[in-house]
């Protein structure tokens, strides 16, 4: 570990644990919520438990708290668990907050009430006097009518830029990561629907698309075939799991002439058999000649005998979750090749863009609260499963769960892997 990474794991070691912080939102939670002074009847407190530093300040660990209005603040402590700063933001406001109030020595009673008071507006031409005049007095002390409010050092300023700081032990652990390609997400589905399209109209008779799991290469590809008219079942089927060497070659007999699309068929790259048929099937000749000369003669689920030899006349999409590097190079030079992978930071980039028509009966708002549940959560775990079945996971636990905390353990359950 470098030093720089022992020095900010040492102060966040030192600091409020993730648990505390947690609790420390609960109460926080519970008793803005229970004040009679604001209309704040339901709040959430979000997993996002960033440890951030901004200019001349202190490093910072934030608990961040909103409500269905998206009024959305966030308090930051110290390193010694002390309130620094309280951060808001606008409704219509999606990254940085839009004004900071900092606290110096706080009446911890007096931010509760300010706080929500503050996130109804939050503007820098804000009178905290003017605010601390109006709060209720609390029912004990109404009938004597004897309560005065502490004056507190408050200022409030246009929010800082800030820099987040990464715990160490946290950072994303990417397994095997380093072997795929990455693509530009902008750019690489058109390339693949430029493939498709030329093996539709038989430009190419074959396409092996690569990549990491889940960025929607299935999807596209089957919207491509039906988009243009195809049939499933009469003009292209679709071969999903596990294939032989010899399931594979009385599928393509079986379905001579059509599009035939093997997906997530990897098993067959551990046979030499299938590693020859396949090689025969992605060639780049209109017409390719394939050959079961090996064991038995082969026949179909309905007793149908297979002949050792054919000639092949369909075409063949393969996808494969493998990365490119780990395919057979005689099998990537027969057809068109395409990897399809994304880096975390642009998954999350092509979420954000497909999310609009993803599970559409759910309202946006659920939607866009499940996905940054994945944003927050990806920053701290290594074993988040990024990709397009994580976030249709988010967001029909967001949708069922009301409460936002058991919203996150069950996404962290259901879309993390070891």
């Amino acid at each position: 570990m470098k030093f720089e990474d022992w020095k900010v794991q040492k102060l966040i070691n030192e600091s409020l644990s993730i648990s505390s912080l947690k609790n420390r939102g609960e109460k926080i939670k519970e008793r803005i919520e229970k004040d009679e002074a604001n209309d704040f009847t339901k709040i959430y407190v979000l997993p996002d438990f960033d440890t951030f530093e901004r200019e001349n300040e202190p490093l910072q660990q934030s608990i961040l708290f909103t409500d269905k209005s998206i009024r959305t603040f966030r308090f930051n402590y110290t390193t010694k668990g002390d309130l620094y700063s309280v951060d808001f933001w606008k409704p219509t406001s999606k990254h940085k907050s839009d004004i900071t109030m900092y606290v110096k020595d706080p009446d911890m009673e007096d931010i509760y009430y300010l706080v929500p008071q503050i996130a109804k507006n939050p503007t820098k031409n804000i009178n905290i006097e003017a605010l601390l005049a109006k709060r209720p007095q609390p029912q004990s002390v109404r009938e004597s009518q004897i309560f005065e409010t502490k004056k507190i050092d408050v200022k409030i300023e246009d929010s800082k830029p800030e820099k987040e700081i990464v715990n160490p032990i946290v950072k994303k652990a990417e397994k095997d990561i380093e072997d795929y390609d990455f693509s530009d997400p902008d750019t690489i589905f058109e390339d693949l629907k430029t493939y498709i399209n030329m093996v539709i109209k038989g430009q190419q008779p074959s396409l092996l698309v690569t990549g990491s799991p889940g960025v929607g290469k299935t999807f596209l590809i089957t919207k491509q075939l039906k988009d243009a008219g195809l049939e499933s079942g009469k003009d292209y089927i679709h071969v999903k799991g596990r294939s032989t060497a010899a399931g594979m070659f009385i599928t393509l007999w079986e379905n001579n002439g059509k599009i035939i699309v093997f997906d997530d068929c990897d098993s067959v790259f551990q046979s030499a058999d299938a590693v020859n048929i396949l090689k025969g099937a992605l060639d780049s000749y209109s017409a390719r000649e394939i050959s079961w000369l090996v064991g038995k003669p082969l026949k179909t689920a309905t007793g149908q005998s297979v002949p050792k030899t054919f000639e092949f006349t369909g075409k063949v999409i393969f996808i494969s979750n493998l990365p490119q590097k780990k395919i057979d190079d005689a099998i990537k030079s027969r057809s068109f090749v395409l990897e399809v992978a994304l880096t975390p930071e642009n998954m999350i980039r092509k979420m954000k863009k497909d999310l609009p028509n993803i599970l559409p009966e759910v309202p946006l708002f659920m939607r866009e609260t499940a996905l940054s549940f994945i944003e927050r959560i990806a920053k701290k775990t290594a074993d988040l499963e990024l990709n397009m079945r994580t976030l249709i996971k988010a967001i029909k636990i967001v949708d069922e769960v009301d409460d936002l905390a058991v919203a996150e353990r069950l996404i962290v359950q259901q879309c993390s892997y070891k």
